[in-house]
């Protein structure tokens, strides 16, 4: 496990961004879909609206308006939030209370970024964790697992001194994946945005879950060139996903 940029903090009362779904976006067929290391991502389909779907688990007692105190409250620290794990043909739903029976008062796409926190939480059976954001002007409550601190960005091409291919873009960040873990356990990868094609095709991926409790995972800026049949990596950019609080340097606390 890489841990360069992550610095590790004692937090009292912090706001665990990874949790048990339950307004859980679904992947659904199309361009690049979400996958894990082993997977073999599909050739992209042709573009279609997204649309946000709900978690099958949903239980009447995960619903309901919240409550005049938070179970839990959030670091002082609100941050510049993100959405993150989200597939590119689905949304994060952003609802009037927390919980997935509320009524959706606006959407997130996959790569959102920019909106705040209010400072208040609520869990639900001992389980998944639900924020209240503040976006466009409308406040509501989203899935905390959909969540993330944005931490710095960086040029981590050179973590791949050897020419990285693949014959589509999503299975370039699965071999990717593949050269920095080995073994298993491994994190997962879900497509959040693209593939555009210009000079060089662009792929924004999420990879979640490193094993860090101050990090989430990062979000992956993939630049590749067509060679023939394949893709040959040619630049990687790499912004970090912080789960609790963000130095002014842009490292994960």
């Amino acid at each position: 496990m890489r841990s360069r940029r992550l610095v590790p903090v004692v937090v009292l009362a912090c706001l665990a961004l990874v949790g048990c779904s339950t307004d859980e976006p679904d992947a659904r067929s199309g361009d690049e879909p979400s996958v894990s290391p082993s997977a073999t991502p599909s050739e992209p389909a042709p573009e279609e609206s997204p649309t946000a779907s709900e978690d099958p688990e949903a239980t009447p007692e995960e619903t309901g308006s919240a409550p005049e105190e938070p179970a839990q409250a959030r670091p002082a620290a609100l941050g510049d939030l993100a959405v993150v794990g989200v597939d590119r043909d689905d949304v994060l739903n952003v609802r009037s209370g927390p919980g997935a029976g509320n009524p959706v008062v606006a959407r997130l796409a996959p790569t959102a970024t920019g909106f705040t926190a209010t400072g208040r939480t609520r869990d639900h059976n001992g389980g998944a964790r639900w924020t209240e954001v503040e976006t466009g002007g409308t406040t509501g409550w989203v899935n905390a697992r959909y969540l993330a601190l944005i931490g710095e960005t960086e040029d981590v091409t050179s973590m791949f001194p050897d020419p990285v291919r693949a014959r589509t873009m999503g299975r370039l960040g699965v071999a990717m994946l593949d050269r920095l873990y080995p073994d298993p356990p491994r994190p997962s990868l879900v497509v959040v945005q693209g593939p555009e094609r210009g000079d060089l095709t662009e792929l924004v991926v999420d990879v979640i879950g490193i094993g860090d409790d101050s990090a989430i995972g990062w979000r992956w800026r993939l630049f590749a060139q067509s060679d023939g049949d394949r893709f040959v990596l040619r630049t990687v950019e790499e912004t970090m996903l912080c789960s609790r609080d963000v130095t002014d340097e842009g490292l994960c606390l």
